[in-house]
């Protein structure tokens, strides 16, 4: 389980990349964040900033704010 809200947030962002099927490389392709940096987000090595949060959620047809809400959740659940 993650720990903490950047962890969450990056959690969420992997659901939703394996709920729509999208890889890394399309993720990159679609959101214009470098493939690598998404690959390191997702590893925990760094977290992601609030623009790319904005532009993953609209590549998803999401409201950033419900993605970092389902994150939020996720964290006070495990609590």
């Amino acid at each position: 389980m993650p720990e903490g809200l950047a962890a969450a947030v990056a959690e969420q962002i992997r659901r939703l990349m394996l709920a729509h099927n999208v890889s890394g490389n399309a993720l990159a392709g679609a959101t214009g964040i470098p493939q690598r940096n998404i690959s390191r987000k997702l590893k925990g090595e760094s977290d992601f900033g609030l623009d790319e949060v904005q532009r993953i959620a609209e590549h998803f047809g999401v409201d950033p704010e419900d993605l970092v809400a389902w994150a939020r959740r996720g964290v006070h659940s495990s609590e």
